[in-house]
């Protein structure tokens, strides 16, 4: 559950002191609402668009990119999600992406390794959450990067699919074009 859930009428305004995070205890709470924590569906279905808005117009692209920035805003200012449920939400998209690319075959190793990264760093979350969640807290150091690292590697793994994609098809039209000029025997 997010945060307006647990802290109710003091979310925003009043933000746990770092010394106070320090000391929370991580345990199950019973609180009434909706479990809708992580991976954020919210915004993975909208990475999704985004993505998929590559190749239309330049404004159409802008609103996707509005569409993304407005439901980050709104999933955390709202009090719905924590940040790492919308960090999770990018491996999550990578899976489902890499999942749905029918045009590419099971075999395909950028499918795959989309496949397999998407899912084992959902996992690694899930792990890291729930039997290590305190090790964000260390230091800086520790928290930007084990946050940036995951994302950029999600972004360049689709990155790759989407570049093989046209290629794929490409070859697939190709080898229909000649199939069609082949003269029957």
């Amino acid at each position: 559950m997010g945060p307006i859930y647990i802290f109710q009428e003091t979310f925003p305004w009043q933000p746990l002191s770092f010394a106070q995070v320090h000391k929370l205890l991580v345990e199950p709470l019973a609180f009434p609402g909706p479990r809708n924590a992580i991976p954020s569906l919210h915004m993975a279905w909208v990475i999704l668009a985004w993505w998929f808005s590559r190749g239309l117009s330049p404004w159409r692209r802008a609103l996707a990119a509005l569409f993304l920035f407005f439901t980050f805003l709104s999933t955390m200012g709202l009090g719905e999600h924590y940040f790492v449920d919308l960090v999770a939400a990018v491996p999550f998209s990578l899976f489902i992406k890499s999942l749905c690319s029918f045009e590419s075959p099971w075999a395909n190793a950028i499918r795959l390794r989309g496949i397999f990264s998407g899912l084992g760093l959902v996992g690694g979350w899930f792990l890291l959450l729930r039997f290590a969640p305190k090790a964000f807290l260390f230091s800086a150091c520790l928290r930007g990067p084990s946050l940036r690292s995951p994302s950029q590697i999600c972004l360049y793994l689709e990155n790759s699919l989407d570049q093989e994609t046209p290629a794929m098809l490409n070859s697939i039209a190709e080898s229909d074009a000649a199939v069609a000029t082949t003269p029957a025997v």
